[in-house]
């Protein structure tokens, strides 16, 4: 019994020492509100609601054009995928912006991420064979992107004075409704093009150097 005691309080100090916060960061009151970058990133957030809100409704009927045979239960299995990526990533890049007292890191990560999700996303249509496969890791790669962008507020939070701090979070909040409106509207638009789509004819007319 003692040494079961005796374990448990090492196992205490241990995961203590684990977790142990590091010291809050404390912006000085004389500091300006960075604009500039509060802007920046609530248009990234606006762009990125817009996206999601584009890409998101549309996955089961491109899946369903591509591979005829798929089902309501696969994309089910997207959907929860995709949302337990998303929850996790915000989770991590929580943690993480928190642990190295910034955001950068986690912004420009979901950025980069996502950049690659919409070029995987947009050869899927390619792809001999896996086309499924190729839905479920894009849809993944472009959650955890969405995930670890939801550390804008922070930045937000961050880069305000406390006095301009509900002005910011006011316009962060604009921008995402505008990209929410935004999103099915533009998905609603490109539906009147009809699948595929448009096909443009470029024609390269070639000259010699003597001619």
């Amino acid at each position: 019994m003692d040494s079961y005691k005796k374990l448990s309080k090492e196992l205490k100090i241990v995961v203590s020492k684990s977790v142990a916060k590091r010291a809050p960061i404390f912006i000085p009151e004389n500091t300006p509100t960075a604009w500039k970058s509060i802007y920046i990133v609530t248009l990234v957030a606006m762009l990125g609601k817009l996206t999601s809100d584009c890409i998101i409704l549309m996955v089961y009927p491109y899946m369903k054009k591509l591979v005829p045979e798929t089902t309501e239960e696969t994309n089910g299995y997207i959907m929860s995928t995709s949302n337990a990526c998303a929850a996790f990533s915000s989770i991590i890049t929580g943690y993480l912006s928190d642990r190295f007292g910034t955001t950068t890191g986690a912004l420009i990560f979901a950025k980069v991420l996502a950049l690659a999700a919409g070029i995987e996303y947009f050869f899927i249509e390619t792809l001999p064979t896996g086309k499924i496969a190729a839905f479920f890791i894009g849809i993944s790669l472009f959650s955890i992107s969405i995930g670890a962008h939801t550390q804008y507020k922070t930045h937000i939070a961050m880069a305000s004075k406390e006095k301009d701090r509900s002005k910011a979070m006011g316009w962060a909040a604009l921008a995402v409704s505008i990209g929410l409106i935004l999103g099915p509207f533009l998905q609603l638009t490109f539906t009147k093009i009809g699948y595929p789509g448009w096909n443009f004819l470029f024609d390269f007319y070639e000259k010699t150097v003597d001619s």
